[in-house]
């Protein structure tokens, strides 16, 4: 038999843990959408990327980020989208549209 200590039931419900319920939900219901949740993803990293690692690694300060990760991150990853998934023919993700996070 399994105790679940009080402080675990009545825990607040974790953001990350709403995120991904609603991801899974867009992903069942057909929503295009690119989960990089599993695995090592061999993708070429852009110049904006790149420099905004080094600048936060050269600051030598990891400040938390928001929950939906760096805004400069979220852009690149749409920036990605629109240009290689949809091939550079429309603008139709931006940073709003995009989440990353880790653990």
């Amino acid at each position: 038999m399994v105790l679940i200590l009080d402080r675990v039931k009545n825990a607040p419900k974790l953001l990350i843990k709403e995120i991904a319920a609603e991801t899974n939900a867009l992903i069942s219901s057909g929503a295009p959408i690119l989960n990089l949740s599993q695995g090592a993803p061999n993708l070429p990293i852009f110049e904006t990327a790149r420099s905004a690692v080094i600048e936060v690694l050269e600051s030598r300060q990891l400040p938390y980020t928001e929950v939906a990760g760096e805004k400069r991150v979220r852009q690149t990853c749409a920036n990605f989208l629109n240009r290689i998934v949809l091939d550079g023919e429309r603008d139709l993700f931006n940073a709003s549209h995009i989440c990353v996070t880790n653990g």
